[in-house]
């Protein structure tokens, strides 16, 4: 897709399907269902050090929907609104997460 770049998700909670627009990514989790999402998520993490800070954005954050979890909206703001380098760049929107994300990670020692 010209102009975008490709990102993965880890954990992959999708068995490595990508998508050409963000629209046909949310068709495929309607698909799944957002209950099996979060189940795979709740999976994988289980593996995972019990400190560590699980974090997504997107539809990434479904699985963090879970035992003091911290959920921010971001409206208007692009699909990887937070990456400098694509189309979807919004510097105060980013700036934003960044902040909160230094200060949730402050907040955990």
């Amino acid at each position: 897709m010209a102009g975008r770049r490709a990102h993965r998700a880890h954990p992959d909670l999708y068995d490595g399907a990508t998508f050409g627009t963000v629209d046909e990514g949310v068709a495929h989790a309607e698909s799944i269902g957002f209950g099996e999402i979060i189940r795979r998520g709740t999976a994988a993490a289980e593996a995972l050090p019990e400190r560590i800070v699980y974090a997504g954005c997107s539809r990434g954050n479904l699985p963090a929907d879970i035992d003091g979890a911290e959920l921010y909206l971001y409206p208007g703001a692009g699909h990887l609104f937070a990456d400098a380098g694509g189309v979807d760049y919004d510097e105060p929107a980013a700036e934003l997460l960044i902040g909160r994300t230094l200060d949730f990670l402050a907040r955990l020692g």
